[in-house]
């Protein structure tokens, strides 16, 4: 059964007076335009401002709290399928689900130049504000939508960061610049380093870390020639500049006709790919993905990155976990990762050579069970 793989981008608005409400999206298969209510994410705050009421009955007996309620945005723009995803008591939930059935279609979200249907999430988070009358509408101003943006990190965006001059400028800065350390060339170590890190809404990086560790000198090298990387072009999320996670893999390789010398960093011409690329895969694993039950009742969610080997053929093979979640999360996701099919092979100087290969996939907890597989 083909299930709907899940990327997770999120919006935030909170408007301050008697209901604050912020919006939070969710979109599946990573389209390349979000459902967009008309207007704008501003316009749909000013609607729910002046329909929202803040029951009396709740206020006099102090109670606040989120109402997340959910809905389908079909290929034609309209909304149906609305539930409550979230509940804090019935008058709350009932004038959360008001207000949401009230608005009028949105723009759908588009994926390959076609209209599709989207689950969306829309929270009402209902705030008591001293003093305030409970019968009336909300009036009050929204916040700065770039306040709230900036504060989060994202893992997927709009518009992913990159860095100056693309992928092949990148791994001819790290090429130039990389060295092997000495006891590793002595030693014969080699492998694959993961570094995560966040390239800030100026582009420039921080938070770099190890995601996954070889020894460490190549550890230590991997991070001192990320911290000569100039500042990326920033990801973009509604328009505006934000914080993105970023993960990226270096490979020490060691020339095998100079046992005593270092290579130094052999970065393929051409990455490693699944036959039909990105999108394939994306579907091959939605296709054979399953939540585990038990996972899926503990509420438990996260990011897993399966590691293998890539040979000259195509073939895989050597298959880890590099950094999981808990067992049954990390044995699905090992599990289905054995079922791709042989890659294309990694090119370097128009040759075949084996390559690691690093697979996040990220198991979020939706009505779906659905995943993202963040592409590197």
């Amino acid at each position: 059964m083909m299930k709907t793989v899940y990327c997770f981008l999120f919006l935030l608005i909170s408007c301050f007076s008697d209901a604050q409400i912020d919006t939070t999206t969710t979109v599946g298969r990573m389209p390349e335009r979000i459902p967009e209510y008309p207007g704008g994410e501003g316009a749909m705050v000013q609607f729910i401002k002046e329909h929202i009421v803040y029951p009396a009955a709740m206020r006099d007996i102090g109670v606040e709290g989120r109402v997340v309620i959910g809905f389908v945005v079909n290929d034609d723009g309209s909304l149906s399928d609305f539930t409550v995803q979230r509940s804090i008591c019935r008058d709350l939930d009932s004038e959360a689900m008001r207000v949401a059935r009230l608005l009028p279609s949105f723009h759908p979200a588009m994926l390959m130049d076609k209209p599709i249907k989207f689950n969306y999430l829309l929270p009402f988070k209902f705030k008591l504000t001293p003093g305030a009358d409970s019968s009336h509408r909300s009036s009050a101003k929204v916040s700065s939508v770039a306040d709230t943006l900036n504060s989060k990190i994202f893992t997927v965006v709009e518009q992913m960061p990159s860095y100056p001059g693309g992928e092949q400028a990148m791994q001819h800065f790290i090429s130039k610049n990389l060295k092997y350390p000495d006891y590793e060339a002595m030693h014969r170590i080699s492998g694959r380093v993961i570094i995560g890190f966040v390239v800030n809404e100026d582009g420039h990086i921080s938070d770099i870390k190890v995601r996954n560790s070889v020894s460490k000198g190549l550890d230590e090298e991997a991070c001192r020639v990320i911290n000569l990387f100039p500042a990326f072009k920033p990801g973009k999320q509604q328009g505006r500049p934000v914080k993105v996670s970023y993960v990226l893999p270096i490979l020490f390789k060691l020339s095998d006709s100079a046992p005593d010398q270092t290579a130094g960093y052999i970065v393929p011409d051409k990455e490693a790919r699944m036959p039909g690329g990105d999108e394939a895969m994306m579907r091959f694993i939605a296709d054979k993905v399953v939540y585990p039950d038990r996972a899926w009742a503990d509420k438990i969610q996260g990011k897993v990155i399966v590691g293998f080997r890539v040979d000259a053929k195509g073939h895989l093979s050597d298959f880890a976990i590099k950094s999981g979640v808990r067992d049954d999360i990390n044995a699905e996701a090992l599990r289905v990762a054995k079922l791709l099919p042989d890659f294309k092979p990694a090119i370097y100087k128009g040759q075949a050579v084996p390559t690691q290969y690093s697979l996040p996939i990220v198991f979020r907890l939706n009505r779906d069970r659905g995943v993202a597989i963040m592409m590197r």
